[in-house]
C-alpha cells in the first residue's frame, strides 16, 4: 500500500505528500530552494568544508525523507572538487524509506536528483554510498531514530528535517533534543561545536532545545516560512540568540509545553527558561 504521492506545487515544483496525515515533505518554494535556503547556505556548509585542518565533517541529516538535504550536501561537497575540501560523511536517518523510492521513480520531476540518481539508489539498495573519490560517505540508519543516534560518529552539523511536532510529537519533544545534546559530548564534537538547523519555529520546540541544554535562535526567512530556528552547543555559534522580546512572547504563548512536559504550570516553564545560561 503506498505511503506517499507525488504532488506539484502551485509554483510548479514538485513535492511529495504522506497519505495518512496529509502532511507535505516541502514547503511550497520547492524542495531545492528549501533545502539551499534553509540547511545549504544558513549552515555555511560550503565555508565549513574548506576549513583547514578540520578533519571529516559529519552531517547528521534527522528525518531523509526523498534525501532533499542530503543530496543537497553532497552537491555542495561535489563542487569543491580540486581543493583542499574535508571529506563529508552524512548520516541519514529514516523510518519510511519509501517517499524516497517514489521520489526516485519519478526523478525527472526533481531537480535535485541531477547527475546523484545512482548515489540514492545505492543508499537504497546497500544501506551505504562512497563517491568515487571518497571523498564522500552516506550512509543510511533506518528504523528508530531514538535506537540508532548513540551508537553514531558526533554530529558537526544536524539537518532536523521530520515530518511536524502535530504529525510526529514523539520526535520533536525534550527528550530527543536531549538525546542529540548527548551526542555532541566527543572531543571533536566539543572542540568544532555542533549547530542543528530546522524549519519549525514553535515555541514549544524551542522550549525543548532549551531545556535539552542547547542555545537557541532565530532561523532565516525562507520564503515560506517568516522565520526558523537554530540551536547550538555553544552560544557564540548562533547569530541571532533568542531574546527578550522571545521571553515576553513565551509569556503569552498559550502553548510553551513541550510534547513530553510533566513538570507544573507556565509559571515553571517560564522559569526553567529564563534560568537558562542563553538568558544569564
Amino acid at each position: 500500500m503506498p505511503t506517499h504521492e507525488v504532488i506539484k506545487n502551485k509554483n510548479g515544483t514538485t513535492s511529495l505528500r504522506e497519505l495518512k496525515s496529509g502532511e507535505v515533505m516541502h514547503s511550497s518554494v520547492g524542495p531545492r530552494e528549501e533545502a539551499t535556503l534553509l540547511y545549504i547556505e544558513q549552515s555555511r556548509l560550503k565555508a565549513r568544508l574548506l576549513e583547514k585542518g578540520a578533519g571529516e565533517l559529519v552531517l547528521w541529516d534527522v528525518g531523509l525523507g526523498a534525501a532533499t538535504n542530503a543530496l543537497a550536501a553532497m552537491q555542495c561537497r561535489l563542487e569543491q572538487a580540486g581543493l583542499e575540501a574535508r571529506p563529508l560523511r552524512i548520516l541519514s536517518f529514516e523510518n519510511d524509506i519509501s517517499g524516497l523510492r517514489l521520489a526516485l521513480e519519478h526523478s525527472r520531476d526533481f531537480p535535485f536528483f541531477e547527475g546523484l540518481t545512482s548515489a540514492a539508489a545505492g543508499l537504497l539498495g546497500a544501506k551505504s554510498w562512497q563517491s568515487p573519490g571518497g571523498e564522500i560517505l552516506w550512509q543510511l540508519f533506518e528504523g528508530d531514530f531514538h535506537a540508532h543516534a548513540p551508537n553514531c560518529a558526533a554530529p558537526e552539523l544536524i539537518f532536523f528535517d521530520f515530518y511536524s511536532p502535530k504529525t510526529v510529537p514523539e520526535l520533536w519533544n525534550i527528550a530527543t533534543f536531549e538525546l542529540l545534546h548527548r551526542a555532541c559530548s566527543s572531543r571533536q564534537a566539543k572542540r568544532l561545536g555542533t549547530t542543528l538547523y530546522t524549519y519549525s519555529a514553535s515555541t514549544r520546540v524551542r522550549v525543548a532545545l532549551l531545556l535539552a541544554g542547547f542555545y537557541v535562535g532565530y532561523g532565516r526567512n525562507t520564503g515560506a516560512k517568516n522565520d526558523t530556528t537554530v540551536a547550538a552547543t555553544r552560544l557564540e555559534d548562533l547569530e541571532k540568540p533568542l531574546d527578550a522580546r522571545w521571553l515576553e512572547r513565551l509569556e503569552r504563548s498559550h502553548e510553551p509545553f513541550p510534547h513530553d512536559w510533566n513538570g507544573g504550570g507556565r509559571t515553571e516553564v517560564n522559569t526553567l527558561v529564563r534560568r537558562h545560561k542563553q538568558f544569564g
